[in-house]
């Protein structure tokens, strides 16, 4: 008889702590057969990006990819293991996902990619604090007595930093390579799911879910000589309520044994409905309208700003008058995939009512030139631009232009990353000096930060969740920072269910079998 079935998992990015670059590497062996499945590969997004330049596995360490969705830093990394650079052997298989997330993420990573290409290349003093970092990994190995191994991959690491040559994070050609190796997988309105026979014994189901267009959580399943084991990626977890989508129920299935679980909002319940968070956007315009200030919504280009479309057009049909400008361009393509996938009139994501997205009563800013004049109107106004983090894009330049402005006003939907130049220009109090940047400035502008308009899920849609999954045996806790991961794993741990071992908060590039 041959071995026994056996699965681990890498887990490679969102981890400990950090928010963003989702990736985990899940590794199932079936007697002789080996198979390395990856399950999103996204970029970590922050003022640390050179981080994205010290990637942990190479293109031939992966046979299958998995996406949840096409959110940047779910899918953002994929040119990289595409890419002919240090040691990576690009990779040579499929990446799977919904049709809509493809479409999208082809998109994003165009966006990315011409963004890497006018950025420039990675910075010699960036690629020394790699290697300054892969140092200290060394000497903490040493100390410990780490693995011969262990410490041949770090050096091996080091030697890789010290022979990279300056250069972008990847390019378009890059992207069109990664666009390519796309297979997706058609829904309908019917369809719970959908099930993909990977290869012998191993199966991906794909569960649609309401974080946005297309996204999915997904159940990997691995079965050998009788044995079978599931292990689940919830991917971003969706809200009940919610502009665009309907609340999809996931189906039932004891036989999980594990889940991978976002933690985004932690332990938080949901601090502001949806409505009310509406309710208090129409106040904010109002008010803005009354003492003629411009108002200014970053957002993200991907689902908020087709969302806000919809609320706008709705303030316009109750008799509310404003000028209202899209300033995004990436916004206004994946706005075009939103209502190619709504107009199918069987989508599996949105909720059917009146059709959302209408743009004829809103003028689309396209050039950079016409860019540029529209960040200087002053007077009330309202500008859909991203991104919504404050990290690049349009929206840098209304902060150049805004924020040492009284008559200015910024509202910020949903979650912002903790130290996000978003979420620092709304912490700061008025009157004080703050950076974005090496850039400084002077708050003058108002800001708002409304919550209810966050697509992930609070703990009331985690534990919803979790009761589809009723004899799961580990919870690994990722994409959350570290007060939201510590909090979801007390109330979790707290409730009785769950014991201390059973709740796991994974280190970066740690390696735990699942079975």
């Amino acid at each position: 008889m041959g071995k026994s079935l056996e699965v681990s998992a890498r887990f490679l990015g969102a981890n400990a702590g950090v928010v963003t670059g989702s990736a985990t590497l899940v590794t199932i062996k079936r007697g002789e057969s080996v198979r390395s499945i990856l399950i999103d590969y996204g970029l970590f997004q922050g003022d640390d990006d050179y981080q994205n330049y010290d990637r942990m596995i190479s293109g031939d360490d992966v046979d299958c990819i998995l996406l949840t969705h096409s959110h940047l830093d779910h899918c953002g990394g994929l040119p990289l293991l595409f890419k002919v650079w240090g040691d990576n052997i690009p990779y040579t298989g499929r990446i799977f996902g919904s049709r809509e997330t493809l479409n999208q993420a082809t998109h994003i990573l165009k966006n990315s990619a011409k963004l890497n290409e006018t950025n420039g290349p990675v910075h010699g003093s960036e690629l020394s604090k790699i290697k300054g970092r892969l140092n200290r990994e060394k000497d903490k190995a040493v100390r410990e007595a780490a693995s011969p191994r262990d410490i041949a991959n770090i050096d091996s690491n080091i030697s890789s930093v010290e022979e990279e040559e300056a250069e972008v994070l990847y390019t378009l050609v890059d992207v069109d390579e990664t666009i390519r190796h796309f297979f997706p997988i058609d829904f309908t309105f019917e369809d719970q799911y959908k099930d993909v026979q990977l290869y012998d014994g191993i199966t991906a189901r794909f569960i649609p879910t309401s974080h946005i267009n297309g996204s999915c959580m997904i159940e990997l399943t691995a079965e050998y000589n009788g044995e079978r084991y599931t292990v689940v990626f919830t991917g971003d977890i969706g809200r009940d309520k919610s502009l665009l989508y309907r609340r999809i129920p996931v189906p039932v299935n004891p036989d999980a044994s594990s889940i991978v679980l976002e933690s985004l909002h932690g332990a938080e319940s949901n601090p502001q409905d949806l409505s009310e968070a509406v309710y208090e956007f129409k106040r904010i315009l109002y008010r803005a309208k009354k003492k003629n200030k411009t108002v200014i919504i970053p957002l993200f280009a991907l689902d908020r700003t087709a969302g806000f479309i919809k609320i706008l057009n709705k303030f316009m049909n109750d008799g509310f008058r404003f000028d209202c400008y899209i300033d995004s361009p990436l916004a206004m393509k994946e706005l075009f995939e939103y209502i190619e996938s709504y107009q199918t009139g069987s989508s599996a994501w949105f909720s059917y009512k009146e059709f959302p997205f209408s743009t004829e009563r809103m003028t689309i800013i396209g050039s950079y030139q016409e860019h540029n004049l529209a960040v200087k109107i002053d007077g009330f106004a309202v500008f859909l631009t991203s991104s919504g983090m404050g990290y690049g894009g349009r929206v840098v330049d209304y902060f150049e232009h805004h924020i040492q402005e009284r008559n200015s006003v910024f509202i910020f939907p949903g979650y912002l990353v903790e130290g996000s130049p978003s979420r620092v220009l709304h912490e700061t109090r008025q009157g004080e000096k703050f950076y974005i940047g090496n850039r400084p400035f002077k708050k003058q502008c108002e800001t708002y930060w409304l919550s209810g308009f966050s697509s992930h899920g609070y703990i009331e849609e985690k534990l919803r969740l979790l009761r589809s999954y009723p004899n799961l045996t580990r919870i690994f806790l990722n994409h959350g920072d570290e007060s939201s991961i510590l909090s979801l794993h007390q109330e979790l741990t707290e409730s009785g269910k769950y014991s201390e071992d059973q709740v796991v908060v994974p280190l970066p590039d740690e390696e735990i079998v699942l079975y």
